[in-house]
């Protein structure tokens, strides 16, 4: 099952507004076009951090319980409900004073309760969902300014460069400041 929100954030990091003063665009024909960009460098962004900029509520799948369950979108504001089938096969829904939820830790984590540990499941596939919202908050503001900038970086990039290739030029290779502005956001798969 691919990664995908339940309920998206309602907004970009970057508003249309902030887009056309970094772009220098004074008119208004060109808005739809600069908001598809604006959702393509958001996205583009948020799958290499992988994280998610502005509060979504994601569905995360697990065939069994992990000792530490680690979000795949973090930052994690909270956990909305955990639940499992049992290994008589019945829907459950674990309490949440079974488990503990620590929201400050980089990828944000859920661990069971002290002296808990986390129930047996049935042994199949995806037997355990995590429901919770991840995102630095609800507003484009609440987004670090680093990836904003990023953001719009990369705007910017696709604005003036509508093909992969450019002909008729030296071809060089630029270090993207965006990757740099994102570097310490990155979210890295352990090995």
């Amino acid at each position: 099952m691919p990664d995908v929100p339940t309920t998206a954030a309602t907004e970009h990091p970057v508003t249309l507004t902030e887009a056309k003063a970094h772009l220098r665009v004074e008119h208004d024909s060109e808005n739809a076009y600069i908001s598809t960009l604006i959702a393509a460098a958001t996205d583009e962004a948020e799958r290499w951090t992988r994280r998610q900029f502005v509060t979504a509520t994601w569905d995360e799948y697990l065939d069994a319980f992990p000792d530490t369950i680690l979000v795949k979108h973090p930052p994690l504001q909270s956990v909305t409900e955990i639940k499992y089938v049992d290994t008589e096969g019945v829907p459950q829904t674990l309490a949440d004073t079974l488990y503990t939820v620590d929201a400050h830790s980089f990828k944000g984590r859920i661990v069971p309760a002290f002296g808990l540990s986390w129930p047996s499941v049935r042994s199949v596939v995806n037997a355990v969902q995590l429901t919770y919202k991840a995102g630095y908050g609800d507003d484009a503001a609440d987004v670090p300014a680093a990836i904003r900038e990023a953001i719009l970086l990369r705007v910017g990039g696709f604005y003036l460069n509508h093909e992969d290739v450019v002909i008729g030029t030296i071809a060089t290779e630029l270090p993207l400041a965006s990757r740099c502005l994102l570097r310490p956001f990155r979210v890295v798969e352990a090995a």
